[in-house]
């Protein structure tokens, strides 16, 4: 995630790349951490130092054995860190969820990650109905552009294949759980109920930062 100034009481982290220097905020002493099993070694390394290991993401019965194995909980993810994130929050009893920046599309621009993330040089260029995107980070990659309903209802967003999955995920998981989607933008996730994110905040009760 993009560095913000806040402290860290949970680190989620399944990227295969070396994207430990992300890791590297300062924690909340006592902070939990969520890898998946196939995580890049540097991101185990610098996730071990933040602080014990609370979940494991689970993908087949050999992983949830090695979860149970190490004394962690088991759960499926998604296939991206922002639905192993409401997964996890999920499993914790966070209801309801509130999605942020979930935008599961591209700008005009051909922007894809927030800038200052893991992956916030990749940009996409358009040719028709196909996106060409580069980066360090990431190899370079041609995706078919699909089109869909936008935030709000109005006009359409640009997705790929991808983003379509993920967006279809949150839409499922919001029939079985409540579910407030305050991007803002981008695409439009079934089933979630759509508000600004100040009124959010504004209605969030005032309650002491619980103990982990």
């Amino acid at each position: 995630s993009a560095a913000v100034p806040c402290e860290v009481d949970v680190v989620c982290a399944m990227e295969s790349l070396d994207v430990s220097r992300h890791l590297r905020a300062k924690p909340r002493p006592g902070a939990l951490h969520a890898v998946a099993v196939d995580a890049h070694p540097a991101v185990w390394d610098e996730a071990e130092r933040v602080g014990r290991c609370a979940a494991m993401i689970s993908v087949d019965v050999t992983v949830t054995r090695i979860a149970l194995a190490l004394g962690c909980i088991p759960f499926p993810s998604g296939g991206a860190c922002a639905t192993m994130a409401y997964a996890l929050a999920k499993l914790w009893g966070a209801s309801p969820i509130v999605l942020v920046g979930q935008d599961c599309a591209w700008t005009p621009g051909g922007q894809m990650y927030a800038d200052g993330s893991a992956h916030g040089d990749v940009r996409a260029c358009f040719d028709g109905g196909v996106a060409h995107s580069d980066g360090t980070t990431k190899p370079a990659r041609s995706h078919d552009v699909l089109r869909g309903a936008a935030y709000g209802g109005v006009g359409e967003a640009m997705t790929g294949y991808a983003m379509e999955g993920q967006i279809r995920w949150f839409s499922d998981a919001a029939l079985e759980h409540p579910t407030i989607n305050a991007t803002e933008g981008g695409a439009r996730i079934e089933n979630a109920v759509e508000r600004r994110l100040a009124d959010v905040i504004a209605s969030l009760p005032d309650v002491p930062r619980p103990a982990l």
